[in-house]
């Protein structure tokens, strides 16, 4: 091994690895395989032979064979390097601590063991795995990249109780736990903490169980914002907020909820020593349990032996670190907490929200929005949270959205909606106002266009014979624009996938001439925010199912190559001026096959609205360039689907 370390590496650094998870103890593994959740192979490959292929080859088969010996795990900080820029590779781990030793030596051994022999994701220059047990990956070191804190695995089961009796007290509790366990866990010496509380009412309360786990080695700060990102995403998706049994992984952290306990090794994992070693060597501490942990027990740190200074020292480091901690969520949590604030107001209306950033919307009295629009007089449309309102104030036009409170969505659809909006602003999109939460009360306050929504503009005849083919192509690029904003240019880590692009959900605005002066997406409630590395999946799929992707029409995946599919459907309802649904055909499949078959004959004048026969070639070559565009977007492999960038390529 010296030799070959030799011939691979001139100069090895071998920094600190840890798997943040349980101190194996002597004990032969299961022989159950371990169950895959989640895959990610990076596009970028090495090439064989190639000293970063090297420096792959030497530190996946030793990752677990220099960290599990005799069934023992040594903690090791994070994350193990090897080689030197630019062909360094690291690697990170974690076990997870609701499953034994054994489980998660086997889980580290057996992905390790896939990756280094090629049968996941071969030649990948970046690659991660997470199972039942364990989360393994590595990563080219530069540059250096940035792994994002949202869900990369949820999983939820058990029973459903949106609108039961006790759907609100389940909230609450479950709101309660996690807030108690992320405090708890950032002050445990593990990074994790477990407990449990009751819900529902008299004697039929019942119990929920929570765990939540940090990679040891993340900042206070960095834990938050992980776990944070993992709640909201629960508490922002009406289909699982309500539902007994989760889990959720990050990158960084874990949350785990049920009403069945499942503590059968967690309190192994909280008597687990310390993680802290030395930056700079493999200072090993083997973990043997020396006091059994109550089950599901809080996790503070007991000091319970220490002397009087020590006790003042530690009470100094909890002060100070609760300090960071607040005001770590203050400068990163950004939109997410800005969400989880507007809740609080609810019950301390004299609590501001957060300014974060060059845009902090406006808090209005539900009586200011009550007079400007009338008492809610002037409907202009509904969807599946919430009906919006034409109003007036100060002398401006404005829209405003009120969400129903029925079964608590509209507090979630609020949550999710509001976050959304406050993390662009693009000429291209909705922009908000301000928002009302207060009480039983959920309304957002937006710009008015007064060109309406685009159903009304495109399928009405006498209107849609005002539209010419400029400004139909106008609407087209304007969407693309907003689209690409969300799907690819947010100062963020994370993107935004809006899941309901359809014509009613285009504003547009127009001249005194009829000419469009600008184009508008709106209504974020189904919108959600995603990553490079995110598979998101619903298990309530909401929307027009024309419009809706096929792989999210029949498994619930929530993607951008989603919204990609809507807009090629709705940029031929632009181009024909004919809506995609039929009264007979709810699915639009006859218009898609309408579409077809009109465009194999030839003549695209037969696909365009009914006054495009007088145009010149230029506006006809125009048309025909975007009825290509339209095709290749509803491609029924997402993967044959241009992403947004394209697309707007296409269209420059």
């Amino acid at each position: 091994m010296a030799a070959a370390n030799a011939c691979f590496m001139p100069r090895r650094l071998l920094l600190i690895f840890c798997v943040t998870g349980l101190l194996f103890r002597r004990g032969q593994g299961t022989s159950s395989t371990p169950e895959e959740q989640h895959l990610f192979c990076g596009d970028s490959k090495y090439e064989m032979g190639s000293p970063y292929a090297a420096n792959v080859g030497w530190l996946l088969p030793n990752l677990t064979g220099d960290i599990i010996r005799d069934g023992t795990i040594y903690q090791w900080k994070n994350a193990s390097k090897w080689g030197s820029n630019p062909d360094a590779v690291g690697s990170i781990a974690m076990c997870y601590a609701d499953h034994s030793r054994e489980d998660c030596a086997q889980c580290l051994r057996y992905v390790a063991d896939r990756f280094h022999n090629g049968v996941d994701c071969p030649n990948a220059q970046v690659a991660s795995a997470f199972y039942d047990a364990c989360v393994l990956w590595y990563f080219r070191m530069f540059p250096r990249l940035r792994f994002g804190y949202g869900p990369k695995y949820t999983s939820m089961a058990g029973r459903d109780l949106a609108g039961s009796d006790v759907a609100a007290s389940f909230r609450r509790a479950w709101d309660q736990l996690l807030q108690d366990l992320s405090s708890q866990a950032i002050l445990s010496k593990v990074y994790a903490a477990a407990n449990r509380t009751k819900y529902g009412y008299g004697g039929g309360a019942e119990t929920i169980y929570g765990l939540v786990q940090c990679d040891m080695t993340r900042t206070k700060n960095e834990c938050t914002t992980c776990l944070n990102n993992l709640t909201l995403s629960v508490s922002a998706d009406p289909t699982m907020a309500y539902m007994t049994i989760g889990k959720l992984k990050g990158y960084w952290c874990y949350i785990r909820y049920g009403t069945a306990q499942f503590d059968d090794h967690i309190s192994e994992y909280m008597t687990a020593s310390s993680p802290n070693a030395s930056a700079t060597a493999p200072a090993r501490a083997t973990a043997t349990a020396t006091a059994t942990a109550p089950a599901m027990a809080p996790t503070t740190p007991s000091h319970s032996h220490q002397g009087p200074s020590r006790r003042v020292m530690v009470v100094a480091i909890i002060a100070s670190c609760s300090i960071v901690f607040v005001a770590g969520i203050i400068l990163l949590l950004g939109c997410l907490f800005r969400a989880r604030m507007f809740r609080m107001l609810a019950t301390q209306p004299r609590r501001k929200i957060i300014r974060l950033g060059s845009f902090s919307p406006k808090q209005f009295s539900v009586n200011k929005l009550r007079t400007a629009t009338e008492n809610f007089t002037h409907r202009l449309g509904s969807g599946a949270f919430g009906t919006v309102y034409k109003g007036t104030m100060g002398g401006t036009e404005v829209a405003v959205k009120k969400l129903s409170n029925k079964d608590g969505v509209g507090e979630m659809a609020f949550d999710r909606e509001a976050c959304i909006l406050m993390a662009f602003k693009h000429k291209n999109l909705v922009k908000l106002l301000g928002y009302c939460n207060k009480g039983e009360h959920r309304l957002l306050c937006f710009e008015y266009l007064s060109g309406g929504s685009l159903d009304k503009l495109i399928y009405d005849r006498e209107q849609g014979s005002a539209l010419d083919w400029s400004g139909r192509y106008k609407i087209v690029q304007g969407v693309c624009s907003g689209l690409h904003y969300l799907h690819h240019e947010l100062d963020n880590e994370q993107n935004i996938v809006h899941m309901d692009l359809r014509a009613s959900n285009v504003l547009v605005s127009r001249g005194e001439g009829g000419d469009i002066t600008n184009v508008k997406i709106a209504d974020f409630g189904l919108s959600r925010f995603f990553t490079a590395e995110t598979q998101l999946y619903t298990q309530q799929v909401i929307g027009l199912r024309a419009y809706m992707a096929p792989e999210y029409l029949s498994k619930g995946k929530i993607s951008p190559m989603a919204d990609i599919y809507s807009f090629g459907v709705l940029m031929l309802e632009i181009i024909t001026g004919r809506c995609a649904m039929g009264d007979d055909d709810s699915s639009g499949d006859l218009f898609i096959t309408w579409v077809h078959e009109e465009w194999s004959k030839g003549d695209v004048r037969t696909l365009m609205f009914k006054d495009a026969a007088d145009l010149p070639g230029d506006c006809i070559a125009q048309a025909r360039n975007c009825i290509k565009i339209a095709l290749d977007c509803i491609q029924q492999d997402p993967n044959d689907r241009p992403d947004a960038g394209k697309i707007k390529q296409r269209l420059s």
